[in-house]
């Protein structure tokens, strides 16, 4: 039996995060078109801020470039904002433009289906809480569901046999107390950074800390905004855009300085120096061995340090690089290794008995890039990710076989200043293509494949040569 067809919207965005918020403004101030459709399956906008809200959860960037160009906060407390902050000012602005309005929550996408005849997509939506599906019939669809929202749980056999309480970074549980507990921390990247330091300000907090691989850090500065810089911002804008413009250009400086070019070269030796003297001036010595890290800075995204390295001076806190074997109910066993903690030595390792075991090992990227869509001749978009060696599209935007389609933050985009400028970028592009669509002047876009690939050629060829080829990372489809 068919389901019922019960919307018919001109656009449906999907997820209300801020990619989602920022297609709608656009949409309005843009083209002056309202008559669009957000679905979202969470009960709130906001999408990585919404859904991340671990201890010590924020951004790694400053604050101020989270914001619209064309809605800056000249309010914001702290140079590194809060989860909470950057949520509430994307809520505001939902609010502000009516957004919410036309929000569909509990509410998503499990489907899509290129109508050739119609030049439409069929949508399947189902109803997170009573599972029902509906069909949505949508002549342009803006994917902005992100990419850090489906946790990356780590593959060690006995996982599920844990008795203590069992927490990843994504889906924190803030109702679990640590107070007096023995706690397992799985992983030391951005997430595991921000967490260690929170969690173990209790003294009657032990926590391990379980390592993989090593992190290039460099100092973050927390600093409050002055209420003088606060009202020089609100009352001359003016200089909130030159200190937005100054914050992401030495940012940028940065970045680019630790890319594989030869006048970079310079650059590079001095940044990973700063940072090697940063780790060994920060960190107990008896740690300096384990946490320099081998590959070359840059490869991996560097960590802005949230406190984590003058944490581990902390002597409730213990770092084990020993890898994990297995999870057993009373907690984990590691192989070998070389700890100062208290642990059981058992005749194939050494076990950790615990009451909790925090995950803060990061998302699975790649399901954001693979959605059951069907496109021209009833292609899948895995079927064609396959074909291409991966994912693959045009500017990050477009993907050919895909008429009308417009992916935010997809394949091949940006993974270093801020993701608001690069879906800015984005949403640029898609409003020249959705505009005369919505006008009647054009059925559809989609870019032609021969030209994809000779871009996607080049731009491979381009990166191959480049740091990020240079270890595993999420900026990889391989990860």
């Amino acid at each position: 039996m068919s389901k019922p067809l019960e919307d018919i919207t001109p656009v449906a965005i999907i997820g209300a995060g801020i990619g989602g918020i920022m297609a709608a403004i656009n949409l309005q101030q843009k083209i002056g078109f309202n008559d669009y459709k957000i679905y979202e399956k969470a009960n709130d906008v906001g999408g990585t801020w919404r859904q991340n809200t671990y201890p010590g959860c924020s951004s790694d960037v400053p604050v101020h470039l989270f914001s619209l160009s064309t809605e800056p906060n000249p309010d914001w407390d702290y140079l590194f904002g809060s989860y909470s902050e950057i949520q509430a000012y994307w809520k505001n602005l939902a609010k502000k433009h009516d957004i919410e309005s036309r929000i569909s929550y509990g509410s998503e996408m499990t489907s899509a289906v290129w109508n050739e005849d119609t030049s439409d997509y069929t949508l399947n939506i189902k109803n997170i809480q009573t599972g029902g599906v509906r069909r949505v019939k949508a002549k342009v669809v803006i994917s902005a569901i992100g990419i850090f929202h489906h946790p990356r749980w780590p593959d060690i056999p006995g996982r599920e046999s844990f008795r203590g309480v069992s927490l990843h970074a994504q889906a924190w549980d803030h109702s679990v107390k640590m107070s007096g507990k023995r706690v397992g921390l799985i992983g030391n990247g951005c997430a595991g950074s921000q967490i260690l330091p929170v969690i173990s300000e209790d003294s009657s907090t032990t926590v391990t800390n379980f390592c993989r691989t090593p992190s290039w850090y460099v100092g973050r500065s927390q600093v409050k905004i002055p209420e003088r810089l606060k009202w020089l911002f609100r009352n001359i804008p003016a200089t909130l855009k030159i200190f937005r413009y100054l914050l992401a250009g030495f940012i940028e400086f940065n970045y680019q300085s630790l890319r594989n070019y030869p006048w970079t070269r310079y650059f590079q030796k001095r940044m990973q120096k700063y940072a090697i003297q940063y780790i060994r001036k920060t960190a107990p010595e008896r740690y300096h061995a384990d946490l320099v890290p081998s590959y070359q800075m840059g490869c991996k995204r560097p960590i802005a340090d949230p406190g984590y390295l003058s944490a581990l001076h902390r002597p409730n806190i213990n770092l084990e690089w020993d890898p994990i074997i297995k999870i057993i109910p009373e907690g984990v066993v590691t192989k070998s290794g070389n700890t100062s903690s208290i642990f059981c030595v058992l005749q194939l390792g050494r076990k950790y008995e615990l009451d909790i075991l925090c995950f803060a090992t990061g998302f699975e990227v790649e399901r954001s890039f693979v959605l059951d869509i069907r496109g021209l001749g009833g292609l899948t978009l895995q079927e064609y990710y396959d074909r291409e060696g991966g994912p693959t599209g045009y500017l990050g935007t477009t993907i050919p076989w895909f008429p009308n389609w417009f992916t935010l933050f997809g394949p091949n985009t940006i993974g270093t200043i801020c993701l608001t400028y690069s879906e800015q970028l984005q949403i640029n592009y898609a409003i020249q293509l959705i505009e005369p669509i919505l006008k009647g002047q054009v059925q559809r876009f989609s870019p032609r494949p021969e030209r994809v690939k000779v871009w996607n050629d080049w731009l491979q060829s381009y990166l191959s040569k480049d740091i990020y080829a240079g270890c595993a990372s999420y900026y990889l489809h391989t990860v």
